[in-house]
């Protein structure tokens, strides 16, 4: 019975962790709270940055191929 009550609640446990995802964000837009909005932007510019990197080799790869 255990088991069964935690996957009924699996989609309310993941709805109240996109609201408290939502309610960060909107505190560091709203109070301007530095240390949030930082860390979010790293983690957004290191994906950014292995996304280029990635696209980039695979021009690199496909050129040296033909």
């Amino acid at each position: 019975m255990f088991r069964k009550n935690i996957s009924d609640m699996k989609p309310t446990l993941f709805f109240l962790s996109f609201i408290l995802l939502l309610s960060n964000i909107s505190a560091a837009t709203i109070f301007n709270c530095d240390n949030i909005y930082s860390i979010s932007g790293r983690i957004i510019q290191s994906k950014i940055r292995i996304d280029t990197t990635d696209i980039s080799n695979n021009k690199i790869g496909k050129q040296s191929a033909d």
